[in-house]
């Protein structure tokens, strides 16, 4: 006779993002931790230096850094994305973008087929080839002013 599996025999492929024991007991850790932190941090902050010696802690930084440490985090916030952002810039080749946007599958010799096109039919699909772009979708340098529109 067979007997059908159990909710713990099944083993689902695809990883869910529903709270798990192994979750629980994680969160559960880095929520301890980060409370023990900040009141860490708290007592470090608002506490005379004079308080913490006399207890036997002497051994913490600078109040500076109470200021300083978190402004620094903050600032990095921002800055490793940009740091980011010039990395991948950096790691395009130096021969331009055509090298990236042009390969064995681009569609760029039907665009000249457009205009061949009859009145009221579809036209080819096909990719703007980078010259047009960059001679027909500037913008105009003539009789515009910085900032004011035409």
């Amino acid at each position: 006779m067979k007997t059908l599996p159990k909710d713990s025999d099944i083993v689902n492929p695809f990883p869910s993002p529903s709270a798990s024991p192994e979750r629980a007991i994680y969160g559960f850790a880095l929520l301890l931790a980060s409370i023990t932190a900040a009141v860490v941090y708290l007592v470090w902050a608002v506490v005379p230096v004079e308080y913490l010696e006399w207890i036997g802690i002497d051994f913490l930084p600078s109040k500076y850094w109470v200021v300083v440490a978190p402004l620094c985090i903050c600032s990095l916030v921002f800055f490793i994305p940009l740091c980011y952002g010039f990395i991948c810039l950096r790691l395009l080749p130096a021969s331009g973008i055509e090298h990236i946007a042009v390969d064995e599958y681009s569609r760029t010799s039907l665009y000249s087929k457009l205009d061949q096109t009859p009145s009221g039919g579809i036209p080819p699909l096909c990719d703007i080839p980078l010259e047009h772009i960059g001679k027909n979708h500037s913008l105009p340098t003539s009789k515009t002013k910085r900032g004011r529109r035409p």
